[in-house]
């Protein structure tokens, strides 16, 4: 697929492209670290027994 766009219009596009990427991806991250630390905090620590 080409774009209509001049070499400027091609790297703004992706410009746009990969801070919609990164905004997504640290959303989730953060997300998910939330999630682990809650799991942290609510569970007992788990000691093996032999």
């Amino acid at each position: 697929m080409r774009l209509a766009l001049g070499p400027a219009g091609q790297l703004a596009a992706i410009a746009a492209i990969q801070t919609l990427l990164n905004f997504f991806l640290t959303r989730e991250i953060a997300k998910e670290r939330a999630e682990i630390d809650q799991d942290r905090q609510g569970s007992e620590p788990h000691f093996a027994t032999l």
